[in-house]
């Protein structure tokens, strides 16, 4: 009897994905870094048209002098979560492309592409029926966080909005846009409104090209940016809008990227080290287990690994993103929903800090969006 080698693959990234899901029994947890260990040797066994990209072994070499250049605490245990990063990198990142590799990450993205929507619509159900939350924040419906079902939701507002547009209207997918909407405000997660908005103009922009769009999406970057200082992601409220009144323009990470602009001030070349903050400064965000919420992805990057570490990321991105946006004219909707989620994600880091964190749904989801955009890049370069 034959193994399906690729189907064993792919169910264990389901198993990894649920496991993360699944976060609500600590017990759950503990097979997540081996699982995704054994799905990295199933995929490096056959080393098939291997590559580096240069520039993302770069940023995970900076990434990594940061640590070694700093005299971190241990209560962080930066090099372990360095590893444990690492390895999702090497699975749903950039940075390493093999044949295997290639068809995993399109696969699994295309498997999100259900999963997510899937998810977002059994919350929904789940107000409907007045079930409990499961987890921490406000509406969380089937998951841990209203934080992580803020992002789900505006994922899978961007999936409709793109099946809307680019596979023909109609009154089942237009319903389901709005259902997606409804739990992204339930979840009170601003920032995830915001980044459907900026991914709703792009797509509009792509399909009807129109040009006054174009002037539009800078004017809401620039409002993104200039309005940064006054957005939050979670705060108390029951009604359907409660949540997001309630906020206000209050700030609840001022003080979080306050921090990390001083620690920047202190070491701005290579940082104060990948996932540690420096507790002369302040431990705001820091768990008892060394764990750290840092508030926001961009100001993260600059603090833990410097100007080197952020300049090798926008470098990094800019790079994958202008070869992703040049295959728009394929008109290949898989290639439109993976730089929606891009896109998405982009906004996102303002004032979620999930970049490093290896043990994050988000952060495995942008890894893995980013790996899959640079995979449909390699596709589409063979069939020059």
């Amino acid at each position: 009897m034959r193994v399906n080698i690729p189907h064993i693959i792919f169910c264990v990234f389901i198993t990894v994905f649920l496991t993360l899901l699944l976060k609500i029994s600590p017990e759950v947890s503990k097979v997540y870094y081996p699982v995704i260990f054994v799905l990295f040797f199933l995929l490096i066994a056959k080393p098939v048209n291997f590559k580096i990209n240069l520039i993302a072994f770069i940023f995970t070499l900076i990434t990594g002098l940061s640590i070694f250049l700093n005299d971190i605490p241990t209560i962080f245990n930066s090099y372990n979560r360095w590893l444990g990063w690492l390895l999702i990198l090497f699975v749903f990142g950039p940075l390493i492309t093999t044949t295997p590799f290639i068809k995993f990450r399109i696969k699994a993205f295309s498997f999100l592409l259900k999963l997510l929507p899937f998810l977002t619509i059994l919350s929904f159900l789940w107000y409907v029926f007045g079930l409990p939350n499961l987890g921490r924040g406000d509406f969380t419906g089937v998951t841990y966080h209203s934080m992580l079902l803020g992002p789900i939701s505006g994922l899978s507002s961007a999936f409709f909005l793109n099946k809307n547009l680019f596979e023909g209207k109609s009154k089942k997918r237009l319903g389901l846009l709005l259902i997606s909407l409804v739990v992204c405000v339930l979840a009170a997660s601003r920032t995830a409104l915001l980044a459907f908005v900026l991914v709703a103009l792009v797509s509009f922009y792509i399909k009807y090209k129109m040009k006054n769009l174009l002037y539009l999406i800078l004017l809401f970057c620039g409002f993104i940016i200039f309005q940064a200082v006054n957005m939050e992601n979670v705060n108390q409220g029951s009604g359907i809008f409660e949540s997001l009144s309630n906020k206000s323009f209050n700030n609840s990470r001022e003080g979080y990227w306050t921090n990390r602009i001083k620690e920047w001030y202190k070491s701005p070349l290579i940082g104060v080290g990948f996932a540690s903050v420096d507790l002369t400064i302040s431990d705001l965000g820091v768990h008892e287990d060394g764990s750290i919420e840092p508030g926001t992805s961009w100001l993260a990057v600059l603090s833990m690994t410097g100007l080197l570490g952020l300049l090798s990321f926008i470098l990094l991105l800019s790079n994958i993103y202008t070869k992703l946006y040049k295959l728009i004219k394929t008109n290949d909707i898989l290639i439109i929903n993976v730089l929606s989620f891009n896109i998405f994600f982009i906004v996102s880091f303002v004032s979620e800090g999930y970049l490093f964190a290896a043990g994050s749904v988000s952060g495995l989801i942008y890894w893995l969006s980013l790996g899959c955009a640079s995979s449909l890049i390699s596709v589409y370069a063979k069939k020059k």
